[in-house]
């Protein structure tokens, strides 16, 4: 005689409801995870208009899934690395000011994980004429917008962070990207710094590239 089945200790309703609410779940999920990297317009229409959005953000789950944090650039070292970006910008006082992503500032964990993709972002498209400029003029408009500023440099590298926590690694910070920011007439360019040895111009030293569609 077979056993008889265990009792569910849950009302058939509220297994309804559970099951509903976890099919829901999921569906925001994969949802989130398929128009996050190059959505198709049906992902994207997915994604804004049947709530999935309001339903991602506040949970902490609007993540680029497709990028992982312990991958470095390819041309680094082997191991756990950390992208940053550094704007220092000229204020129209005289004085200057810098910004650096992700920084050391005591974000919200979501907002900090999304500074660090932002800036390993940066860091891996870089070599590539067409996109390298695209994350450093992003940044770049917005604080000149926010602070009035007349120009200074965007910087972006990576450093390798250590095997042992708070030991150091002994490696140095490795700028893979430095560009000149100029501002006239509300316009924002970047002119990308060819080698380190150009970031302080002379007379003789002309080699600036200006980078298409940097500006807004």
């Amino acid at each position: 005689m077979a056993p008889d089945a265990p009792a569910s200790t849950l009302a058939p309703g509220v297994q309804t409801v559970v099951s509903f609410l976890l099919f829901v779940h999921l569906f925001a999920l994969a949802v989130g995870i398929t128009s996050n990297e190059s959505p198709s317009e049906l992902e994207t229409a997915l994604r804004n208009r049947t709530g999935v959005r309001a339903y991602l953000e506040p949970t902490m789950m609007d993540l680029s899934y497709a990028f992982t944090f312990t991958y470095g650039p390819t041309t680094g070292p082997g191991g756990d690395t950390q992208a940053w970006v550094e704007v220092e910008l000229n204020l129209p006082d005289g004085t200057k000011r810098t910004e650096i992503i992700p920084g050391t500032f005591p974000y919200l964990r979501q907002r900090a994980r999304r500074y660090e993709s932002l800036a390993r972002r940066a860091v891996t498209m870089i070599g590539n004429p067409t996109f390298e400029s695209m994350i450093p003029a992003a940044i770049v408009n917005r604080l000149v917008a926010e602070t009035g500023a007349t120009g200074g440099t965007v910087r972006c590298g990576w450093r390798q962070l250590p095997v042992v926590p708070f030991q150091p690694t002994g490696e140095q910070e490795h700028t893979t990207y430095q560009a000149r920011i100029l501002v006239s007439d509300g316009a924002v360019e970047l002119f990308k710094i060819e080698s380190a040895s150009e970031s302080a111009p002379t007379a003789e030293k002309k080699a600036d590239q200006k980078i298409e569609g940097a500006t807004p």
